[in-house]
């Protein structure tokens, strides 16, 4: 998968963090309290997918309301953070949040359900708050805004967006995101750790027997950050890989220009055609062996850009003698890893950096992409929505802070040593867990010059200043660029990287200056 941030995209960022800043309480005066006829407080019937536990809430029997102190966003202490709780677990609740201001953990607002239209409106205001449901269970919301809450629509069976290399997707990938303002920090590596539950957080949490739940009473088709059940049993998480000692497999690892086979099945597939940004010619076949999740050894292949060709055996190379698994290459519907395809980033127009053979997708089942997002106006801003893909992948899989086997995270730091310099996992508007690339300056520059100074300039992909995504990927700015490779192609990369100091004292125009002069010298001395 790919993205861009485009103006729409920024538009709509904007419109939230409007949201998160400008939270208003609901007055007193237009709460409603609890159904006393049945038991329930369930009072918004919203037209999209909703959360099944918030048809069990239930008033809460003996209650006892505690004033607990904490500190907000900016820091400031607060006396009068109010509590309805269960009185059998008062002392408990009396305990835990003091040690959570002992440990700096913040909170916008803490407020009572009660005070609340419905459970959506609290959610909204960003309010923690406890509720019991009908089953009988203890639970507390924290910063919802911060732990959002995620359900996938099962009413709509239709995919909007499928994986690539995925086959056989069934399942529905359209999302629900309560509150819509909780997009921000669907991905849990990005907007910073305030109010979030981190992993140093939870401890203090479970220590006074509160859990998160994350997929309350094990429900897969929703996951809930913020949501923390009392004494409840830590999720299931996917078990460990028992690796196998022999295989009858004798893997190939290797590297070389596209069989004649192998261009054939690319055009048959349309995962190549005329207009393709990269020739046949630029792509490489590589083949490695691997530890399938079942833990055994198979045999994969690859097609990817020549300049790289050599960086992705490494890789595979180093996976397989350190038994890191991978799904399997090619893809398949549990799972699968992929990388040239020629085709249009996910949801815009433009080509995908699948299709100049430098991105790969990395075990995409364990590692979805999730975006798209929209703001459902049905609702007074409650809700947002919002597509994973590939379309099968579990949602306890957005749960990054598991550190489950097969997450991406782990990889970052090695994969940009191999010239694929950016993580999908880092982007906000959109995530992609799986999907790693190079720039897209040098992306859209290799095909121009040779293979041999495309290897050069990848030199400057494993950098961890990232030098190259400095470089403006407009179209003007493009086309100097591709004009002064054409022109100069045997000494074009050479240059560039002996130069490169420079950018940052010059900027880039300054460096395109200079770069040109002393290029133009050069030709013209020989």
């Amino acid at each position: 998968m790919q993205q861009k941030i485009n103006k729409r995209t920024l538009t709509f960022i904007i419109g939230f963090l409007s949201i998160v800043s400008c939270q208003t309480a609901i007055s007193k005066d237009k709460a409603t309290s609890f159904d006393t006829l049945t038991n329930v407080d369930y009072v918004r019937k919203l037209t999209i997918q909703e959360f099944p536990l918030f048809r069990q809430i239930k008033k809460i029997e003996a209650s006892t309301t505690l004033t607990v102190s904490y500190k907000d966003y900016n820091g400031d202490l607060h006396h009068d953070g109010a509590l309805e709780v269960p009185a059998n677990i008062a002392n408990q609740v009396k305990a835990l949040f003091p040690d959570l201001l002992a440990n700096g953990f913040l909170f916008q607002k803490i407020k009572p359900l009660s005070q609340y239209s419905d459970v959506y409106a609290a959610m909204k205001d960003n309010a923690t708050f406890f509720f019991t449901s009908t089953l009988g269970r203890i639970w507390l919301v924290i910063n919802p805004i911060n732990n959002p809450l995620i359900v996938r629509d099962i009413g709509n069976k239709n995919a909007a967006y499928k994986h690539t290399f995925a086959h056989g997707v069934a399942t529905s990938n359209k999302l629900v995101i309560f509150p819509a303002a909780g997009v921000l920090s669907v991905n849990v590596n990005q907007t910073g750790n305030v109010g979030k539950l981190t992993p140093k957080a939870l401890e203090v949490f479970s220590k006074h027997n509160f859990i998160q739940a994350l997929q309350a009473n094990d429900n897969p088709d929703m996951l809930f950050f913020g949501l923390l059940g009392y004494q409840y049993k830590a999720p299931k998480m996917p078990k460990k890989i028992d690796f196998a000692d022999t295989s009858s497999v004798t893997p190939t690892f290797s590297y070389e220009p596209l069989p004649d086979s192998v261009k054939k099945a690319l055009i048959n597939s349309g995962a190549w055609k005329k207009g393709c940004p990269v020739s046949l010619e630029r792509l490489n076949y590589v083949q490695f062996g691997y530890y399938g999740y079942d833990g055994n050894i198979a045999q994969g292949s690859l097609v990817t850009a020549d300049v790289v060709a050599p960086n992705i055996l490494e890789i595979f190379k180093n996976f397989f003698q350190n038994k890191i698994a991978i799904e399997k290459p090619g893809g398949e519907k549990v799972g699968g890893t992929g990388m040239f395809n020629c085709r249009k980033i996910t949801g815009e127009s433009g080509f995908s950096l699948h299709s100049y053979g430098t991105a790969l997708d990395l075990s995409y089942y364990r590692n979805p992409y999730i975006g798209i997002y929209k703001l459902d106006k049905n609702n007074d801003g409650i809700a947002a929505t919002g597509v994973i893909v590939i379309p099968d992948s579990q949602l306890i899989f957005l749960a990054r802070n598991q550190h489950t086997d097969g997450f991406n995270e782990a990889h970052v730091d090695y994969l940009r040593s191999q010239g694929l310099s950016e993580w999908g996992g880092h982007w906000l508007n959109r995530t992609d867990y799986m999907h790693f690339q190079t720039s897209p300056f040098f992306s859209y520059l290799f095909p121009l010059i040779n293979e041999k100074s495309g290897k050069i300039l990848l030199t400057l992909e494993k950098n961890k200043d990232s030098l190259l995504h400095k470089f403006s990927i407009q179209s003007t700015e493009m086309a100097k660029w591709s004009l002064m490779a054409q022109l100069y192609p045997k000494h074009f990369a050479q240059a560039f990287v002996k130069n490169i100091a420079q950018f940052d004292t010059l900027g880039e125009d300054g460096f395109y200056q200079m770069l040109y002069t002393k290029l133009q010298a050069q030709a013209t001395s020989q």
